[in-house]
């Protein structure tokens, strides 16, 4: 990867150029401000850069292929016509080959995007289902002034957060979800509601235990600046799967928690 790196200039625009000799094992170790690291990030967001392929090199001493003796190139047999087009499939010449129409890149609608500015704020890209969610669940709660922004115009929200504020929240992404009253039942008219037999008091509804979400991956930043990552075993399995650690070194190989997971 760090050929790659080199070769599509991912670490232009930062100065002094990283150029770390290689660790024992052949990687490398790169240390890098926030400045840097924001640049960095814009870099892997330009196009690769293209490799002009080299021309395949005869190896010394030998000649190129010849026709073996006796065996002439294949030619038309005389009183022989050529093999004829099937009428409506005639070659097309000239032409290029129709490509496959690409489709734009679909970004899932149910996450939280968050970029990080040179000033240090948080920026929180918020689809409009999840910030229901957040305030039904008073996930804003000590951040002061509430965040209360207009909605974009594909519904979205943009909320911007100094590190304290960001701590906060995420603070508040760990108490549990705030149950929702559920709306009385209303009485038809002229029907009255249902009495209580004497002596049978009604049975109060089971209760389940709260349920959190087992489809989201949890994010907190440490003190030091580390961040930990909560993923359920559900999605642990298509981060393998879509190779997600790919190019991270050591690779992640945690133990499974007690819950399932990492």
């Amino acid at each position: 990867l760090w050929t790659i790196l080199i070769q599509n200039k991912r670490f232009e625009g930062i100065r002094p150029t990283p150029n770390p000799k290689p660790n024992p094992d052949g990687s490398y170790t790169v240390k890098l401000t926030t400045i840097q690291w924001n640049v960095f990030q814009d870099n892997q967001k330009k196009p690769p850069v293209p490799v002009p392929a080299e021309p395949e090199k005869t190896s010394p001493g030998k000649e190129p292929e010849k026709t073996a003796p006796g065996r002439e190139p294949e030619k038309t047999v005389l009183g022989k016509e050529p093999e004829k087009t099937v009428p409506g499939k005639e070659p097309q010449t000239g032409k290029e080959p129709d490509e496959p129409e690409k489709k734009p890149e679909e970004k899932p609608s149910d996450e939280i995007t968050v970029t990080q500015e040179p000033r240090g704020k948080y920026v929180l890209q918020i689809p409009a289902s999840l910030w229901t969610i957040l305030i039904q669940n008073k996930r804003f709660e000590g951040i002061r002034p509430t965040p209360n922004p207009k909605p974009n115009p594909d519904g979205s929200y943009t909320v911007k957060l100094t590190t304290i504020q960001w701590n906060v929240f995420q603070d508040n992404q760990k108490k549990p979800p705030v149950p929702v009253p559920a709306e009385p039942e209303k009485t038809s008219p002229g029907k009255e509601p249902e009495k209580t037999v004497p002596g049978k008091e009604p049975q109060e509804p089971e209760k389940k235990p709260e349920e959190k979400p087992s489809d989201e991956i949890t994010v907190t930043q440490e003190p030091r600046g580390k961040y930990v990552l909560q993923i359920p075993a559900s999605l642990w399995t298509i981060l393998i799967q879509n190779k997600r650690f790919e190019g991270i070194r050591p690779t992640p190989n945690p133990k499974p928690n007690p819950d399932g997971s990492y």
